[in-house]
């Protein structure tokens, strides 16, 4: 089955030479209506040929040289205009050089377009058929778009039917061989908060990196020996360290003013409209002092020194890291963009929260020690932990107690602006209270099933002989893996 380039970039099983819905005669537009404004009944448009592209790039991966990149070419003579295109695919060098040289024809092919009207009766083309035009003996156009009124409307492509570019398969050049086997790659285990849809022990990632890259296999075992493969990274992620310490930040909020600091060790990153990075570009992971990965977004990106970029604009805390945020990052600590090349790790759902170790080597290569990192975690509790609920108030009762109140948030289908309330992700609601004074330990600890309580007057009394100036209250909600994550009030007690 051949495979064709399509305008919009993406690869289609037919080209227009062999699709079935183009192999039989065209429908013959005998009667095209003139225009009321003096147009004619057929309006042709042929852009000039400095406009159209004389050579065609074709990024890709290939498969028969370990999936480093590669690209196909296509040119015509004369002219310098070169249009390029990267797909996040694998195929042959051989498949690629024809895709581009079918694309590059078809942009010559079909550069003219027409413009006609017929009766509003004539209910024969359709977006996607052909026609033939008056006068025109050579080529055929397909309809792209239609607009219905007292006639219809029709813009028309050209095309020529002709056989697909051939396909020569051909094996990548022989490369030296060098003596000396890579080395253990750089591997980065990250339990993630949940999001996406993904289940809890999906979200137990990884992030490898190694120069020169090849692709990477991931193995499992719960003791020392008996490894499993889990998965294969065919693609190097980029990951870096902070240049610069990161302060403590807050949650939900638009920074405009702080900025992230990051040295990368390969790569490069990019600025985005703010309403794209609200639609989730631009991830980034940075390990917090606090050894939990705060979740940040970005929307500005400058390279202000050769491999270290400025990130501006940030969303900190984000898919409920709020405790690292709180906690920061040293400088140093690891970061790393999370796009397509960070994979889920292998976890099973039957190993979350279990320790086991992990071995990450080189595809093909020998699996010893000085090949390979070899590391234990435990996946999957972060995606499973409650987030820490919001709004915390705290009101001082005439009888001298106190009435707390919050709001519960959510892992699972939260997202939604339409819902009057968001689904519940545990079986049970409940959550346990601490109170002290801030910065000390909780003198009472309670658990209460839903998002309020009141501190009595005598408890007041009964734990705080001498009321301090302040309280803090710890809140946390309860779930099957246990203890959310805290959410922290001080408050004046008016004391």
């Amino acid at each position: 089955m051949a495979f064709g380039l399509r305008d919009d970039g993406r690869v289609g099983r037919r080209s227009p030479g062999t699709s079935r819905a183009w192999a039989g005669a065209a429908f013959a537009v005998d009667d095209p209506v003139s225009g009321d404004d003096g147009r004619p009944a057929i309006e042709l448009v042929r852009p000039p040929d400095l406009d159209l592209p004389t050579e065609a790039l074709l990024g890709f991966g290939d498969p028969m040289d370990d999936y480093q990149s590669g690209s196909g070419r296509a040119v015509r003579d004369g002219g310098q205009n070169v249009a390029s295109l990267d797909l996040p695919g694998a195929m042959e060098a051989g498949q690629a050089e024809a895709l581009a040289a079918d694309w590059l024809r078809r942009a010559w092919t079909g550069r003219e377009t027409a413009r006609f009207a017929v009766p509003a009766r004539q209910r024969g083309p359709v977006p996607g058929s052909l026609v033939s035009l008056p006068g025109r003996t050579q080529g055929e156009f397909v309809v792209s778009a239609i607009e219905e009124g007292l006639t219809r409307q029709i813009e028309a492509r050209r095309i020529v039917r002709l056989p697909p570019a051939p396909d020569r398969a051909r094996l990548p050049p022989q490369r030296a061989r060098s003596a000396v086997q890579p080395g253990a790659p750089l591997a980065l285990f990250l339990d993630l908060p949940m999001a996406g849809g993904e289940a809890v022990h999906q979200r137990f990632k990884i992030a490898a990196y190694a120069r020169p890259w090849v692709s990477q296999q991931v193995y499992c075992s719960p003791a020392e020996t008996g490894f499993e493969l889990r998965t294969t990274l065919t693609r190097r992620a980029t990951v870096g360290e902070l240049a610069q310490t990161l302060p403590p930040g807050a949650e939900g909020r638009l920074d405009e003013f702080g900025a992230l600091v990051v040295g990368l060790y390969a790569g490069a990153l990019s600025s985005v409209p703010l309403a794209q990075m609200l639609n989730g570009s631009n991830v980034l992971a940075v390990r917090s002092t606090a050894a939990s990965w705060e979740i940040v977004q970005f929307a500005e990106a400058d390279e202000i020194e050769p491999g270290v970029w400025r990130l501006t604009r940030l969303l900190r805390g984000q898919l409920g890291t709020s405790d690292a945020a709180a906690a920061g990052a040293a400088a140093g600590a690891d970061v790393v963009l999370l796009d397509s090349a960070v994979q889920a790790a292998g976890l099973r759902e039957g190993e979350t929260g279990l320790e086991l170790t992990w071995r990450v080597a080189p595809a093909g290569r020998d699996f010893g020690e000085d090949h390979a990192v070899t590391e234990p975690h435990i996946g999957g509790l972060r995606a499973a932990l409650p987030l820490s609920p919001v709004h915390l108030s705290a009101t001082r009762q005439a009888d001298g107690g106190f009435a707390f109140a919050w709001v519960r948030r959510g892992r699972v289908d939260a997202d939604s602006w339409q819902a009057v309330e968001i689904p519940e992700d545990e079986p049970f609601e409940s959550y346990v209270l601490r109170i002290g004074a801030p910065g000390g330990p909780a003198v009472r600890q309670v658990t209460v099933g839903g998002p309020s309580w009141t501190y009595p007057a005598a408890s007041v009394a009964a734990d705080f002989p001498v009321l301090p100036d302040e309280l803090e209250l710890e809140l946390r909600q309860v779930g099957r893996a246990g203890e959310g994550i805290a959410a922290r009030l001080v408050f004046a007690t008016g004391g």
